[in-house]
């Protein structure tokens, strides 16, 4: 199905198959005839470098899981709060319902480990959002947590897969690999088509046949992203690729995705012409964090990104109930502060000869954990050029 927002500029179609969206001026007759729901400019926005509201939020449902993996970014655990109340995160998303965000995304720790998770998806489909889920697969009762997946008849259900057997049990705990095939089974059964996460590691270089081998078994798409060494990741740094090795697992996945046309591939290797550039009718989205998105952390606070969660309070942008999302998206100083941070690194990318040619641009996160001293240097960047820090953007 086909979503239409009206913008100032004329509006934006967002594929809830796809996830992707575009901006345009007008509407075809041919995507005229394919909208499914219309969604009028709810806010007085009277800004045209940003759209008037996010189109996607991400919402970390709870930092609880039932899993320790050893490469998240997260501070996730069973010993995690689970987040605030059920009544809150409805309050939520009303709200972001009366500002028109399209695509509601949920993620974690792991969401289905809280005991109303199935109330807020529902409510959340309810009020027409696209609706995602990021999942690990691995539930006390299979059966039913996928029964239940599969009767709120969610837009696109992610899992994450980060090897096959061993080697992803030993990054996820011990038995992942075999729960998450045994709930795949199932969802295969429901009708539910996967996409899949997959963290490129040293570890699991080697498996990308078998593991496009169950991309094309159980589902349609699969994105391929480096690791960020925060949260847990920070103390196993030693796996993820750097920029040689993730350059030539770019290359690699592009030669083996000939093999399965059927299956959507993205990589974080990816990149588009150096020669593309910004369409000036338009809001200048080049990067989508705090352009398109904004992320919702398990305590009820806003953050210009998921990663910023765990960067820092200095990113923190506001919290629920007592700012909403519309001010801060349209009135923050702070979030226009990382705005503006995040085009200051796209001029340093592109006076490099490696941007668009062996690199698809900003690691922002790993740009962030360098200048805080926390990690000794961005391992997917040979730029010498200086990076300015966000800090001397950020405003309160």
């Amino acid at each position: 199905m086909l979503i239409y927002r009206q913008e100032k500029f004329g509006g934006i179609i967002f594929n809830t198959e796809t996830m992707g969206y575009k901006f345009v001026e007008k509407l075809s007759v041919e995507e005229n005839a394919k909208i499914g729901r219309m969604i009028p400019m709810l806010v007085a926005n009277e800004r045209t470098d940003i759209v008037s509201a996010p189109v996607q939020v991400y919402i970390e449902l709870t930092q609880k899981c039932n899993l320790m993996c050893k490469h998240c970014f997260t501070s996730a655990s069973g010993a995690a709060s689970e987040g605030i109340s059920t009544q809150s995160w409805l309050g939520i998303l009303d709200e972001m319902s009366s500002i028109g965000v399209i695509n509601a995304r949920f993620t974690g720790g792991e969401p289905t480990v809280r005991s109303d998770w199935y109330e807020i998806l529902s409510y959340a489909k309810k009020l027409g959002f696209a609706v995602s889920l990021q999942t690990n697969g691995v539930y006390k009762d299979a059966a039913e947590t996928v029964k239940k997946i599969a009767g709120l008849d969610i837009d696109q259900v992610t899992v994450s897969l980060d090897g096959i057997g061993r080697t992803h049990d030993e990054l996820r705990g011990h038995g992942a690999f075999d729960k998450l095939m045994d709930s795949m089974k199932l969802m295969k059964a429901a009708g539910i088509k996967l996409r899949f996460n997959t963290i490129l590691t040293r570890t699991n270089a080697a498996e990308m046949p078998q593991i496009f081998d169950i991309v094309s078994e159980y589902g349609v798409s699969i994105n391929l992203f480096y690791m960020r060494s925060l949260g847990k990741g920070a103390s196993n740094a030693a796996i993820s690729l750097d920029f040689e090795e993730h350059a030539r697992s770019a290359a690699d996945i592009i030669e083996l995705w000939k093999k399965y046309p059927m299956i959507h591939v993205s990589h974080s290797g990816f990149y588009v012409s150096r020669h593309t550039a910004p369409d000036s009718k338009f809001p200048d989205i080049s990067y989508p964090y705090g352009n398109i998105a904004i992320s919702i952390a398990s305590d009820g606070s806003y953050w210009p990104h998921h990663y910023s969660i765990y960067q820092g309070d200095n990113f923190k942008l506001g919290k629920f109930p007592f700012e909403r999302i519309i001010d801060i998206w349209s009135g923050s100083k702070k979030l226009d502060g990382f705005r503006k941070w995040l085009l200051s690194l796209r001029d340093r990318c592109e006076k490099c000869g490696e941007y668009r040619n062996r690199c698809s641009g900003i690691n922002f996160e790993m740009e962030i954990e360098k200048l805080s001293g926390r990690a000794a240097g961005n391992p997917f960047c040979i730029n010498a050029e200086p990076v300015s820090s966000p800090h001397e953007y950020l405003e309160d």
